[in-house]
């Protein structure tokens, strides 16, 4: 399937940007590659591309140290609302016997 042309200017209008000419080439250059880096991850679940161009002996990640933080009650004293040792935020997500 061939993908329709990107609109810089149209996605610079709804993002409410102004780009100079030069900007505005430069950005249809990168968007048109993001595009084409997009358009391999069709029909995958998206690992099969990430796993070919970034191979798991390249990642170094850094070994999980459990370690006490410092400061606890510095936080707790720096909180608009606590109960016994938490943090307490007002309800955001609707549900359960509430209405």
């Amino acid at each position: 399937m061939e993908r329709d042309k990107i609109d810089v200017n149209a996605i610079a209008a709804l993002a409410r940007l102004e780009f100079s000419d030069e900007e505005r080439i430069r950005l249809a250059a990168e968007m048109k590659e993001f595009d084409l880096f997009a358009a391999c991850l069709d029909g995958t679940s998206g690992t099969e591309a990430i796993e070919k161009s970034l191979p798991l002996e390249s990642c170094h990640a850094r070994e999980d140290v459990l370690c006490p933080f410092e400061n606890s009650q510095g936080i707790l004293d720096g909180a608009k609302s606590t109960y016994n040792g938490y943090i307490t935020v007002p309800k955001t997500v609707k549900g359960g016997d509430e209405e």
